[in-house]
């Protein structure tokens, strides 16, 4: 049994101090993995970024959340954790 990730935490190239949170479109045909690269809307740019989790709830209004535009690769690649 497949469950739907609702929510994707998404690494850009910016300074952020963490992922940034989009939601996962029905439309986008695929099911996520973390590692996956994907484009996404930041401010009136298009950026690109790595799939890093799935959160269980984003935690703040879900109504700001903007979807993920596309999947860029649909290889995903192992994320190491340095520690």
């Amino acid at each position: 049994m497949s469950t739907t990730k609702r929510w994707v935490q998404v690494a850009v190239a910016r300074p952020f101090a963490e992922a940034l949170t989009y939601a996962v479109p029905q439309l986008l045909g695929v099911e996520l993995q973390i590692g996956h690269v994907v484009s996404v809307p930041l401010g009136s740019a298009i950026e690109t970024g790595y799939v890093v989790g799935f959160p269980a709830e984003p935690g703040f209004d879900v109504a700001k959340i903007k979807p993920v535009r596309g999947l860029v690769d649909p290889m995903h690649f192992e994320i190491v954790d340095p520690d």
